[in-house]
């Protein structure tokens, strides 16, 4: 029974390493867009309205345009898009904030919200962020080196 919990826990870890490293290496075809993704918050209950924001920067000398795409994903191969804006225009040098809301369902556990803003069918650029469904927050084990004091003692 410990091996095959040990051979899961290890297979879960595999494919969340390899997922990181599909995002890391996949390039933004448009170097000059950055997306930044902030959920309101670390820990929701299951069931309960998200809101996530998302930041689209533009560096460059030209308007950018093409669509928002917000998707989360659980467990280790679900997905589903959550919000879309088809028709988003970021000014030269500025920043365009879209704030998303969607129903998280009742499976618990982390989440993973990923950005994309689409140029045709290309990733011209894409962000994401974590957070936590739970009815336990002692279950998740939500903690925070700046809630305990410890970030000051890193320094």
């Amino acid at each position: 029974m410990r091996t095959k919990i040990s051979k899961m826990i290890f297979l879960a870890i595999a494919v969340c390493v390899m997922q990181t490293a599909d995002l890391s290496a996949a390039e933004n075809s448009n170097a000059s867009v950055k997306i930044k993704v902030f959920p309101n918050k670390i820990l929701y209950l299951p069931g309960e309205e998200a809101t996530v924001k998302v930041v689209v920067e533009n560096t460059g000398a030209q308007a950018e345009k093409g669509a928002l795409i917000l998707k989360e994903f659980r467990g280790l191969n679900e997905s589903r898009v959550v919000g879309k804006e088809e028709q988003k225009v970021v000014p030269p040098n500025g920043k365009e904030e879209v704030a998303f809301k969607f129903k998280l369902g009742a499976q618990e556990f982390g989440r993973e919200v990923r950005a994309e803003f689409l140029q045709g069918e290309t990733v011209a650029a894409q962000g994401s962020e974590f957070f936590s469904v739970a009815s336990d927050w002692l279950r998740v084990s939500i903690t925070s080196l700046f809630h305990s004091g410890e970030a000051a003692d890193r320094k």
